[in-house]
C-alpha cells in the first residue's frame, strides 16, 4: 500500500490524525520526520488497541454470581473506562452489573477483570514495571523526565514513589513467606515465575530494603 492510500484510508476511520499528516509532511529534517512517524504510530496503536477491546467489549457477557448472595449479576450498561498505555489513553465502553438484590458489592466489569486490570486502575502495569525498574538505578525525578522524554508519559514522582513500594512491599512478603515455609521445614515449589515475579528482586533494592 502506498503513503497516499495508506493515508486516505486511516484518516476516514481516524480523522483526527489530520494535523498528525500535516506536521509529517511538513517535517523537513530527518529527526522531525521520525519524531511525527512516532506520533502518528501512537495513534494507530491506540486505534487499534481500542478496536480490539471493543470488540470484545460487544461479545455477550457472561455475569458472575453475587459473592455475598449468589444471585447471577444483571447489566446495569456500559460505562466509559481509560487507562494509560505505553502508547498513550486508551478509551472505551464496557458492560457494568450489579447484584439484584442490592448486595454492596459495587459495579461489576467482567471485561476488566478478563483484562486484568483492577478497579479504578488508571496506569497500566507495563508503564509501572518501565518505571519501577528505572527506578531501580535512578532518582524518582529523573526516571520520570525519562518517561517524558522518550515515552511522551507525563507520571508524578510520587507515582512512581508508590509502585516501588508496593512491588518492594510484596517481594519482602514473598521472601519472608519462602524463609517462614523453609523454617517450617517445607520447601517452596518450584514454578515458573512471571515477569513481574522476576522483577522483584530487584524491586526490594529500588525499595530501599
Amino acid at each position: 500500500m502506498c503513503y497516499d492510500n495508506f493515508k486516505k484510508n486511516f484518516l476516514q476511520v481516524k480523522p483526527e490524525t489530520k494535523e498528525i499528516f500535516k506536521s509529517l509532511e511538513k517535517a523537513v529534517s530527518l529527526q522531525d520526520i521520525i519524531i511525527s512517524t512516532l506520533i502518528l504510530i501512537k495513534s494507530m496503536a491506540i486505534w487499534i488497541v481500542e478496536e480490539i477491546i471493543r470488540l470484545r467489549a460487544n461479545v455477550t457477557t457472561d455475569w458472575p454470581l453475587c459473592p455475598k448472595c449468589g444471585q447471577r449479576l444483571e447489566s446495569k450498561g456500559f460505562q466509559s473506562r481509560q487507562i494509560l498505555t505505553l502508547f498513550g489513553s486508551v478509551h472505551w465502553k464496557r458492560r457494568v452489573g450489579r447484584c439484584p438484590n442490592g448486595c454492596k458489592i459495587g459495579l461489576i466489569a467482567p471485561l476488566d477483570a478478563s483484562l486484568k486490570i483492577a478497579p479504578y486502575q488508571m496506569t497500566c502495569n507495563t508503564i509501572k514495571r518501565i518505571a519501577c525498574l528505572l527506578a531501580v538505578f535512578l532518582p524518582f525525578e529523573i526516571v520520570v523526565f525519562l518517561l517524558q522524554q522518550c515515552l511522551g508519559l507525563k507520571i508524578s514522582s510520587d507515582a512512581v514513589w508508590n509502585w516501588v513500594q508496593k512491588f518492594g512491599s510484596e517481594a519482602m512478603y514473598k521472601i519472608e513467606e519462602e524463609l517462614r515455609q523453609l523454617r517450617e521445614g517445607n520447601s517452596p515449589s518450584p514454578e515458573k515465575l512471571s515477569d513481574e515475579i522476576n522483577m522483584l528482586p530487584l524491586l526490594v533494592g529500588g525499595d530501599g530494603v
